[in-house]
């Protein structure tokens, strides 16, 4: 039996009678975060599936480790939309799973309206997953790299 799509559920839910959320609930147990950090499980899944620790994530995303570490954990929040963008890019996901991300940890999705965002979103959809290029990417077309970790 194979995992159900957000738009499966959304569907279901969208026809749901509440005397019937218990139901749901329980019929749909596997798909649904249980836990406060939704986040956290859903990056933890994707490592696995594209089969990197989370150390290697953090050294591609050029991230201090135990700075990762506690961003993943949800110890710490952040509130530059870079560093998930960071992840996401070092973790090679695609626009779609970059997005979920986005969603997840409480940013706006990568719009395709926003300048920067675009540039962003043609480097994950040409599989740039080298955060060193994006950067030169952004560069090139003038506007600021992503977020950087350095001290100065």
């Amino acid at each position: 039996m194979g995992r159900k799509t957000t738009t499966e559920l959304d569907k279901v839910l969208g026809k749901l009678n509440p005397d019937l959320i218990q139901d749901y609930l329980n019929d749909n147990k596997q798909e649904l975060f249980e836990d406060e950090k939704p986040f956290s499980k859903y990056m933890k899944e994707m490592f696995k599936a594209k089969g990197f620790s989370q150390q290697e994530v953090f050294i591609r995303a050029d991230m201090p480790e135990r700075y990762g570490y506690k961003i993943i954990a949800g110890d710490k929040h952040t509130v530059k939309r870079d560093v998930m963008i960071r992840l996401a890019i070092a973790s090679k996901f695609n626009l779609k799973e970059t997005n979920r991300a986005l969603k997840l940890y409480g940013f706006n999705e990568l719009y395709s309206k926003i300048a920067r965002d675009a540039v962003v979103i043609v480097a994950i959809n040409s599989g740039i997953y080298n955060i060193d290029q994006v950067n030169e990417l952004l560069r090139k077309n003038g506007f600021e790299e992503l977020y950087s970790f350095e001290i100065y």
